[in-house]
């Protein structure tokens, strides 16, 4: 949890598995950022928190797999 809010792993047609964030009210679960764009999968995983942050591994086409980190807002790598 970030700021109330959770970070996870979540799949849609469009985007494939990439990064959400929700603080569990309806409406609320939205993409933080489609890492791997289109329906291609990022699959984020091994998730850490750490100083307001969650760490966590994703895979792109040119970097294969990677450490990016989210506030629930911003992600970057």
């Amino acid at each position: 949890m970030v700021s109330g809010k959770l970070i996870f792993e979540g799949w849609t047609a469009a985007t494939g598995t990439e990064i959400y964030v929700t603080d569990d009210t309806p409406g609320s679960t939205t993409l933080v950022k489609d890492i791997n764009t289109g329906v291609a999968s990022s699959i984020p995983a091994d998730f850490v928190y750490f100083n307001d942050n969650v760490y966590f591994a994703a895979i792109t086409v040119a970097e294969g797999r990677e450490l990016w980190k989210t506030n629930g807002t911003l992600c970057t790598n």
